[in-house]
């Protein structure tokens, strides 16, 4: 989920320039990594719940 460096790997040269970027970044997202990024999500929700919204080891 590293769109921002695709993003912002060189310096925009107009706003429309940077649109442009964010717009080919979101349409690269695949349905793939929605889903792992869904599961990820639960997961640490989960873990989140295990220690009553402590803090807990980094995943």
């Amino acid at each position: 989920m590293f769109r921002a460096n695709e993003v912002y790997r060189d310096i925009p040269t107009t706003p429309e320039d940077m649109r442009e970027r964010i717009q080919r970044a979101c349409t690269a997202i695949t349905p793939e990594s929605l889903k792992n990024v869904k599961q990820s999500f639960i997961h640490r929700i989960r873990k989140c719940m295990e220690v009553n919204g402590d803090h807990f080891e980094h995943l």
